[in-house]
């Protein structure tokens, strides 16, 4: 018979493993994959790098990763830990974007068939470019991947169009507790 403590535990392990892997099948490196229904309503596109994710939202940009080399083939053993950081550069004095525009769609699809079928995405092309238009005004976010020996990078560019006042350019940064 299990205890209380071990079936909580595995209760939450069956709840987040499929997170975490499909945290690792959601899309190609670099790759942002629009929200179409099958992400929670915040994410407006999601982005895998290396061992952690990107999620770009309205008022912001959430990244979170794990510890690497992490081996989940022990995800039942109690004494399993992941561990992890997660941050979010908040978008400080706008009212979000006027719109957002894909780059360089992919020309392959993904599928999200996730749990009931009115979560299900199908044919959702991602792209290697994420633009957030007039962020504050006269100002385009650029979310894109960047190459580098070391792998795929995610990288961001401000765009302060003619007129444009760069000084409104404002972001705070919130971590979690360590």
């Amino acid at each position: 018979m299990l205890s209380i403590e071990n079936k909580i535990f595995l209760v939450m392990t069956l709840l987040l493993l499929p997170i975490v892997g499909y945290s690792h099948s959601s899309g190609g490196l670099g790759i942002y994959i629009p929200n179409q229904g099958q992400w929670e309503d915040h994410i407006l596109f999601e982005s895998s790098f290396g061992t952690g994710k990107v999620y770009l939202e309205e008022d912001g940009i959430t990244f979170s990763f794990l510890e690497g080399g992490v081996d989940f083939h022990n995800a039942l053993d109690s004494s399993f830990t992941v561990k992890g950081h997660a941050w979010k550069l908040l978008f400080d004095g706008t009212t979000g974007p006027t719109s957002m525009k894909q780059v360089e769609k992919t020309n392959h699809y993904y599928n999200y068939l996730i749990g009931d079928s009115s979560n299900w995405a199908t044919h959702v092309y991602g792209s290697k470019k994420v633009i957030y238009k007039n962020l504050w005004p006269g100002i385009d976010l650029e979310c894109l991947s960047n190459e580098t020996v070391q792998g795929t990078n995610f990288k961001y560019n401000f765009i302060v169009h003619p007129g444009a006042d760069p000084n409104n350019i404002h972001c705070l940064l919130y971590t979690s507790p360590s």
